[in-house]
């Protein structure tokens, strides 16, 4: 259950809500949720990189963890949207944490069956060089 209409080409987006809105199942009630990025890149208003900014280091887990959740579900819609004419649509996402060091995502789906949504990660890790 995903909303999703474009008009605009490839753009870039700075802490602004995404294009379409996710219907989220918590406990048999719905919820509509629509995503926003610290930064993105989106082709066509579908965004493919996310940039992920720590809003406060006692929270930092939170935030990286709604942008890997946002980044898998634009994986399952985007390999969902593209069936049959691309092998395997891949986000990448990027977090910054209060140390300014950056970890670097990249997420896919590496099942050919429809049944398989699960979502695969590889993780790069960036230090801060004195």
């Amino acid at each position: 259950m995903i909303s999703y209409v474009s008009n605009r080409s490839d753009s870039r987006h700075s802490d602004a809500q995404w294009s379409f809105s996710l219907v989220v199942e918590v406990v048999q009630t719905l919820y509509q949720y629509t995503p926003r990025s610290s930064f993105s890149i989106s082709t066509k208003d579908f965004p493919f990189l996310l940039l992920g900014v720590s809003s406060n280091d006692k929270f930092q887990k939170g935030d990286l963890h709604r942008m890997l959740l946002q980044a898998s579900c634009l994986v399952r819609l985007g390999n969902a949207l593209l069936k049959d004419k691309s092998p395997t649509f891949v986000v990448k996402a990027v977090y910054i944490d209060h140390d300014y060091c950056a970890v670097e995502y990249t997420l896919y789906q590496k099942g050919s069956e429809p049944s398989d949504d699960r979502v695969c990660l590889c993780v790069l890790s960036h230090e801060k060089r004195d």
